[in-house]
């Protein structure tokens, strides 16, 4: 039988995996047609006089388009309107002004509602410029939901629908959006160029608030401005410059870097003569400008004109012949790394093959790459996009990547070294680089690690960079160069890369790094909020404790002491960066009560009932670990009462209003699955908190398979669902949630609990909350922060998993009562149990009743015990999956490799 709180219902629905909504069939990769032309021509009166066209329009429109198009914005007047496909990039169908075909010149160009001049490959018959203009107008009048005051201006004004690049195009790279439907300010300038102004009116009266009948002051703020149109010109060039860039359309990127860079220049000089304020520090830019986003642009023209003047390439020369001809080939062909984009965060070219091919080359590879870190100016074809800004990277990054690979270091002299703002001029770092080389270069990496620590001007930079590589695994592959990147590591059981230093004397490691750890501590610079220097020092006693905990345990007795005081300067200051300083109280404090030292203990729950997070928010659980390591230490346990119970604790009232849970953290974890649950004084928070039937937000079906939910205090998020378990939920309905709602669907996320989701109804929750009410009391004390074998948790997540002691004896009534066993068979007959190979044993339950092999649920057994019946063994299975924990016959259960009906197993 399964544990009573599952209804069947409920045992159906667990099959279904949460994954989120799937958006339909995605189109296969588009075939990109590259330009083979040399150049890109005018249109046929891009020069030519214009007279505006009578019409009612604000007077800034006529004389901002009259601008932009005398600055380069490409003159659609001459052209005929047709169905084309454009090229330079993947292959796009749409309609635009196609310029006359001159006999003997190869190619056909088009004007794009971009305002920019496409080659295209086929030129297919008329379209109806009146039909597709009315068709967006009508559009941009009955689409509902957009909010007042767009991209377009800053500030409250009147609704405005026309869309920016930034607001219409989901990445770079794609030329610019072409499109009759695209909805940009930019089609009324070209319109009034054509003479329609008839045209341009009706589709300015669609996207803002300006009626033709009724005339308005001509400065009325229709957030749209000489600026904002010259701004949407060239962010529009500039991607198209970038695209042709990243994909290799050369002739594209070089047209496009000479026109935008002409127009940026008069467009500059025009902004600044009508008394627009240019933007003060947009996009990290350290001077002032009016085009913030054309930081790159000088070095990608440059870069272009380069590219246009260069011989064609031969190829790289094979492993194994001349080093000096394979490694300037290779250093030559950086400048085509073109390393898609991943991530959101951005991409590398460091992850480039040409990287690791001139690290292999290793000493013939040092001096090229030194000379080019000096001057090498060009641009690789890699680009990051993030947050609607794109970064291309140059070739500067893969060359200090392929060289700090040969060095087997980052840190020179006495700073670090990053390719990017703040750093040592290029000479210097080429020296500094070159000085370690030949020192070093004779050297095995342990007594280059040595010499470093021993080095009094080495500097902290250093000291932790070979700190962390002596006590690096060896089987961990890259280098360590920083603390964090050890952080979630088990304890030293293999053999660390630095094992053949522990022989060394005078001094030895382990006072080497006491040594610098305490000179950091105390160094005479001055003190800063928070403290860094002391948050340094407490990064190398983590090291020195993994090298040698003997030696580390006076350090971190210091430390802990100075930590503490640290902490309440920094708190006396007003900082509310304490997360950092609490973390290593939390650490310095299990350190040392494993050693044996409990004392520490009592200093970190004195500390932590100061923290206030209304003040100062941790930006994970780990400031809380001492709490779920030691939960029955009487220190630990009155602070856990105080800090999640009482009224004067800022925690207490986090616990029981989920809805202020705006932490950092929560990105990753929250309080209600985690580790803490152990401790019981903040099970008893969770469990008053779940009685708590306050209104706090809503969910509802916003997708086929999406739930999304939002809480008052503004926490939002959302989820995936199978489409067999949101049956009966209608879409855009929203469904009440209270706090015993949320906090139930949050505990849901450890194995083994019952099941409670946002979008059931009101019944049923109340069912699952009760259910969770009544799994906390049972199994609290069963939760533990350790995953099963070969669980790999998320390396920032911290949550509970259930866990069961191994009994030397059938499990009793009492046992499964106080939640040391899942079931009992006691009073049923002759018992006997089962001793497993491994406790617990990965495995997968197939409900008998259920059958199907594809509703089977993977978990893990605890227990197995056999009953006597008709002189027969049956076998029974204790087991924990997805919102599951009961007695399971043998029958359905299949062991890690095995047949656990088998009564051989």
């Amino acid at each position: 039988m399964i544990a009573p709180f599952f209804s069947k219902r409920l045992l159906l629905s667990l099959i279904a995996m949460a994954s989120l909504a799937a958006q339909g069939p995605q189109p296969g990769p588009q075939q990109v047609v590259l330009f083979t032309g040399k150049s890109i021509p005018d249109p046929p009166q891009q020069k030519q006089p214009w007279t505006p066209p009578r019409t009612k329009l604000p007077r800034f429109l006529v004389s901002a388009t009259s601008a932009l198009f005398e600055q380069g914005m490409a003159d659609p007047r001459g052209c005929d309107y047709r169905e084309v496909e454009r090229l330079g990039g993947p292959a796009i169908k749409t309609r635009a002004f196609v310029l006359p075909e001159k006999p003997g010149e190869p190619g056909r160009f088009a004007v794009g509602w971009d305002g920019v001049v496409h080659p295209v490959s086929t030129v297919g018959p008329a379209a109806d410029l009146d039909a597709d203009i009315r068709a967006l107008a009508d559009s941009m009048r009955i689409e509902p939901g957009v909010p007042a005051g767009g991209r377009m201006g800053r500030g409250p004004g009147p609704a405005i629908k026309f869309i920016s690049i930034s607001q219409s195009m989901g990445i770079f790279g794609m030329g610019g959006a072409s499109d009759p439907g695209d909805r940009s300010a930019l089609k009324l300038c070209l319109l009034l160029r054509l003479g329609r102004a008839d045209l341009a009116e009706c589709l300015f009266a669609a996207g803002t608030s300006w009626t033709p009948e009724i005339r308005g002051r001509d400065l009325t703020d229709y957030q749209m401005s000489y600026l904002t149109l010259a701004r949407e010109w060239a962010a529009r060039m500039f991607n198209r410059l970038v695209g042709a860039h990243m994909r290799g359309d050369d002739p594209i990127a070089l047209d496009a870097a000479r026109r935008l860079s002409a127009f940026a220049t008069a467009a500059e000089t025009r902004a600044l003569e009508m008394g627009f304020a240019r933007d003060p520090n947009g996009f990290g830019n350290e001077i002032p400008s009016f085009f913030p986003f054309l930081s790159q642009l000088p070095a990608l023209l440059a870069d272009h004109e380069r590219r246009a003047r260069e011989a064609p390439r031969g190829p790289v020369p094979p492993t194994g012949t001349d080093p000096a001809a394979r490694v300037a080939a290779l250093i030559r062909d950086l400048d085509q790394i073109a390393m898609p984009q991943m991530i959101h965060f951005g991409n590398s070219p460091n992850g480039s093959p040409l990287v690791q091919e001139l690290a292999a080359e290793g000493d013939a590879a040092v001096e090229p790459l030194l000379a080019a870190i000096e001057s090498d100016t060009r641009m690789t074809r890699t680009v990051s996009s993030r947050g609607g800004i794109c970064r291309v990277h140059t070739v500067y990054e893969p060359e200090f990547a392929a060289l700090t690979a040969i060095l087997k270091t980052q840190q020179f002299q006495m700073h670090a070294y990053q390719p990017g703002p703040g750093t040592l001029s290029r000479k210097e770092l080429a020296e500094a680089m070159r000085a370690y080389w030949m020192k070093n270069r004779a050297l095995s990496m342990s007594e280059r690690w040595y010499r470093t620590l021993l080095d009094d001007s080495s500097g902290y930079y250093r000291w932790l960079e070979a700190a962390s590589n002596i006590v690096q695994l060896e089987y961990l592959a890259r280098p360590v160069v920083r603390p964090a990147d050890l952080q979630g590591a088990a304890a030293p059981a293999k053999r660390m890369k630095g094992e053949e230093l522990r022989s060394r004397r005078d001094p030895s490691v382990s006072e080497l790094l006491a040594r610098r750890t305490l000179e950091i501590a105390h160094a005479p610079q001055p003190r800063t909020f928070p403290n860094v220097k002391l948050q340094n020092a407490c990064a190398l006693a983590m090291l020195l404790q993994q090298w040698d905990l003997k030696a580390a345990l006076p350090v971190i007795r210091t430390l802990l002491s100075e930590a503490r005081e640290s902490i309440d300067q920094d708190r006396a200051s007003g900082s509310t960066q304490l997360d950092t300083m609490m973390g290593y109280v939390a650490q310095f404090a299990l350190i040392l009560a494993r050693a044996g030292e409990p004392a520490a203990l009592a200093e970190y729950a004195a500390e932590i009932r100061k923290y206030d997070v209304r003040k100062s928010q941790p930006n994970n659980l780990d400031v809380f670990e001492p709490i779920w390591t030691f939960p029955e230490d009487p220190a630990i346990r009155e602070a856990s009462q105080w800090l999640f119970n009482d009224p004067g604790s800022s925690f207490a009232a986090l616990i029981r209003k989920p809805e202020s849970n705006r932490l950092p953290f929560f990105f990753h974890s929250s309080f209600y699955d985690s580790p803490l649950l152990r401790s019981t004084g903040f099970r008893k928070a969770v469990l008053e908190a779940l009685a708590i039937r306050t209104e706090v937000g809503t969910a509802r079906r916003s997708q086929q398979t999406l739930v999304q939910y939002e809480l008052k205090g503004g926490v939002s998020g959302a989820f995936g669902a199978s489409v067999a378990d949101l049956e009966g939920v209608l879409l855009d309905e929203n469904q009440k949630i209270r706090t015993c709602d949320y906090i139930a669907w949050k505990v849901s996320g450890i194995e083994g609990t019952p099941r409670c989701e946002l979008y059931w109804t009101k019944e049923l929750r109340d069912a699952a909350v009760g259910a969770c009410v009544e799994f906390l009391k049972t199994y609290g004390d069963r939760l533990t922060p350790e995953p099963p074998p070969g669980v790999q948790a998320h390396p920032f997540e911290k949550r509970a998993y259930l866990a069961f002691p191994v009994l030397d004896r059938p499990a009793t009534i009492d046992d499964v009562r106080a939640g040391r066993a899942i079931f009992s068979l006691e009073g049923q007959g002759e018992v006997r149990r089962i001793a497993l190979p491994t406790t617990p044993m990965k495995a997968k339950w197939t409900p008998a009743e259920e059958a199907p092999g594809d509703l089977a649920v993977e978990g893990w057994v605890w227990q197995a015990e056999e009953i006597r019946r008709d002189g027969q063994w049956e076998r029974f299975y204790g087991f924990v999956g997805r919102h599951v924990i009961g007695r399971v016959q043998g029958i359905s259960i299949e062991l890690a490799g095995q047949n656990a009906a088998d009564p051989g197993n």
